[in-house]
């Protein structure tokens, strides 16, 4: 995405919500039906630093935090920043930059956090792992290029830890990103992505970690399934107060081919019984 594209993509962040005329129902021939009323949006991010992929995450107190992305001075990459939304959703206060490294968050890519109790944020993003630009080098696809996925955390309102790998397969480089992370009803953080450590070109496989300590750390890498579309992000959930953990993906069929009517990624759903 270049500048000129870019810059067209202010951050507008609507929060609050009002369930205006919720009485009327769809059978109700005499009225409209029942829509969604928001406040009056407001612009997130310095208009000149082209700000762009939006993401928001809850706490348990139901307070609001968004992050967003804007360009490096030097235009290798991008910085990210978080905030917290207030007043009723029109203002975002306690702003900090969230990476020390450049990121490639952009488009589907994004940069992710989520909150722990005490309002401890853990992130996931990836920084480039060669001197790569925002689309890199092309000749692999542009959701192959080689980049380190890294975690950080912040307590409370404090600043951000430096940058950690979250890969513990030892490789300098590595292709891993499309990710999510999630925080559990138990306070557990848990991150799930797809990685291509098993260095097969024709699909990626879906990992998982956890965090027993509000994101400060992760154990280790664990296999969820061997075989995932290599541009589809997983998404997390819990049910039975955590004791459920779900995750979400697309399945890969080999050989990737895209131009293949028969190419099907079906979407699929594993679950752990035992709390992950």
């Amino acid at each position: 995405m270049n500048k000129a594209t870019q810059g067209c993509f202010f951050v507008w962040v609507c929060i609050a919500v009002t369930l205006s005329g919720c009485s009327r129902t769809q059978g109700d021939d005499s009225s409209p039906q029942a829509v969604f009323s928001f406040d009056e949006s407001i612009t997130v991010g310095d208009p000149q630093g082209n700000p762009a992929d939006p993401y928001l995450a809850t706490s348990d107190e139901g307070r609001v935090f968004v992050s967003w992305t804007e360009d490096v001075s030097d235009g290798k990459g991008r910085n990210v920043f978080i905030a917290k939304v207030t007043n009723g959703g029109q203002q975002v206060a306690e702003i900090r930059q969230a990476n020390q490294e450049p990121t490639s968050a952009t488009m589907e890519n994004l940069f992710k956090f989520a909150i722990a109790p005490g309002e401890n944020v853990a992130a996931i993003f990836n920084t480039f792992a060669s001197d790569y630009s925002s689309m890199g080098n092309m000749s692999g696809g542009m959701f192959d290029i080689p980049r380190t996925l890294k975690v950080s955390h912040a307590e409370g309102g404090g600043p951000f830890s430096p940058e950690r790998k979250l890969n513990d397969d030892g490789k300098e480089v590595n292709t891993a990103n499309f990710s999510a992370i999630a925080t559990g009803p138990d306070g557990r953080i848990f991150a799930a992505w797809l990685d291509r450590r098993n260095d097969d070109p024709e699909f990626k496989q879906v990992f998982m970690a956890a965090s027993e300590d509000g994101g400060r750390t992760f154990g280790e890498n664990y296999l969820i399934s061997d075989s995932a579309c290599p541009c589809c992000r997983p998404d997390i959930a819990f049910l039975d107060g955590g004791k459920t953990v779900v995750v979400t993906y697309r399945q890969d069929v080999r050989p990737s081919d895209f131009t293949n009517p028969a190419h099907l990624r079906d979407h699929r759903m594993i679950r752990a019984t035992d709390g992950g």
